[in-house]
């Protein structure tokens, strides 16, 4: 089964594809608008307005990966390719960057430990001061508390 936002995106890819010139529509193999066509969500609705900007149009992300990926592999020139690469590779990079911040382990451990320890003096200072007697020193205190009252009786 393919995710809910491709659905959409073909369906997107499909609509924006329908303004190309048809002689680069023809450009594109029949096997890739085929699996468009097959994939795309048919309750989904997309209007593409090509005399508004691109970037005001509500285009989901998946969709712009593919019309990168459709230009990369069907458009591009040898020197387009090698700057598309390039600006793909650095993507990554910052995106690999942001998730070592954002999951690096030593540091993940860290922040846990130092919660941990802020938690155990919190809860160190918030427990009360009890007699440190035994479950049968206490059971011992009260039978004589009893016996004690009985007698003075």
């Amino acid at each position: 089964m393919i995710n809910k936002n491709y659905s959409k995106s073909y369906t997107q890819i499909l609509e924006i594809l329908k303004y190309l010139p048809k002689a680069e529509y023809e450009m594109i193999p029949k096997s890739e608008i085929e699996f468009f066509e097959n994939n795309k969500d048919v309750n989904y609705n997309y209007s593409f307005n090509p005399a508004i900007d691109f970037k005001e149009q509500n285009v989901l992300r998946e969709t712009c990966s593919l019309i990168i990926l459709l230009f990369k592999n069907f458009f591009a020139s040898d020197i387009e390719k090698q700057k598309i690469d390039i600006i793909l590779e650095k993507n990554e990079e910052k995106y690999q960057e942001e998730l070592r911040k954002k999951y690096n382990p030593d540091d993940i451990f860290h922040k846990k430990t130092s919660s941990v320890i802020q938690d155990l003096q919190t809860s160190v200072n918030l427990v009360p001061v009890t007699n440190n007697n035994k479950w049968y020193q206490k059971i011992f205190l009260f039978f004589k508390k009893i016996l004690n009252r009985n007698i003075n009786d």
